[in-house]
């Protein structure tokens, strides 16, 4: 497995984005992206039933709208409707043989997704996977877990936050201060929680050594790409789009795809930012022996040329 140095040197923005651009378009980023939109579209609802069985375990109710709720700002509504339809379905029709094989299957084709971004990485950073099935599956079956039970506790603790936190201002006669600050508050603690996440897939899912680090130019990129996008293209297919016109039925799905590949790109994207750290890094180390002034040897001092006699001048040369 490579290791990637830690940067030393300040990056030249011009000499970054021509290196940036041909890294992606090397890569083929944007097949990436529609390989990962792909995968997260199939991998979406075998998610979402994974979710929803978590969710039965949970003393809190209505967590399910509420998840919805939390990502509702971020999806086009089309797109919104199909998924918040589907996923009350299951919540409706809710059988006890989802918690066993169904289940297991369901936990299986959203790691899809997982694996896949572990493709794209590994692309960015031009690595070659080595690890065996057993590993890369495992990482994926555990980040897809790991999120969906973070995922629940985080908007469980959000519920019961905001509970307590509305008693709170009740009580010292301020009713509506914890709406006031939670309305100001959510957007940075969103990026915050975006951030380590993304953070943290770029750590673990390419098949690089590396150390751990919670902010990295990558996530903090994709944190401030993927929230722009994701609002703009919002409200783009809300106010403008009309995909139904063009696709009938399929509108929805379309718009879910389109958003999907968005998401994949810009985390394609943010790991080719850090890919392209690294190998400006190996190539600084690379000539920085050649350069450095110890490397020239020890100084010597200039000796001046002894005078000789001056040249004969021959007495017929004019």
């Amino acid at each position: 497995m490579p290791k990637v140095l830690r940067r030393r040197r300040r990056v030249q923005p011009l000499r970054f984005g021509r290196r940036l651009i041909t890294e992606v378009g090397r890569n083929n980023l944007f097949g990436v992206a529609a390989q990962l939109a792909y995968n997260f579209l199939f991998s979406l609802f075998p998610f979402l039933i994974f979710l929803v069985a978590l969710a039965a375990f949970l003393p809190v109710k209505g967590i399910v709208d509420r998840l919805l709720g939390s990502v509702r700002p971020f999806v086009p509504t089309s797109a919104f409707d199909l998924v918040a339809r589907n996923l009350r379905a299951v919540v409706t029709h809710r059988h006890g043989e989802l918690l066993a094989i169904g289940l297991l299957t369901a936990i299986w084709s959203a790691s899809n997704a997982i694996s896949s971004l572990m493709t794209g990485l590994n692309l960015a950073y031009a690595v070659q996977e080595t690890r065996p099935f057993w590993k890369t599956r495992g990482i994926a079956l555990a980040v897809t877990i790991g999120g969906a039970v973070a995922g629940l506790l985080g908007i469980s603790v959000a519920i019961l936050g905001g509970d307590a936190g509305r008693w709170l201002s009740s009580q010292i006669g301020a009713p509506n201060l914890y709406n006031d600050a939670w309305a100001f508050l959510r957007w940075p603690i969103l990026a915050l929680l975006l951030m380590i996440v993304l953070a943290f897939l770029y750590w673990i899912c390419p098949n690089v050594k590396m150390r751990f680090r919670l902010v990295t130019p990558g996530s903090l990129l994709s944190t401030v790409l993927w929230l722009a996008a994701s609002v703009g293209f919002s409200f783009y297919t809300d106010h403008f789009g009309n995909y139904n016109a063009m696709y009938g039925s399929l509108g929805a799905v379309i718009v879910l795809l389109t958003w999907f590949y968005i998401t994949g790109l810009i985390l394609v994207l943010g790991g080719q930012v850090n890919a392209l750290l690294a190998l400006l890094d190996r190539e600084d180390a690379a000539l920085a022996p050649s350069t450095a002034l110890g490397d020239l040897g020890p100084p010597t001092t200039p000796t001046r040329a002894r005078r000789g006699p001056p040249p004969r001048r021959d007495p017929q040369a004019r």
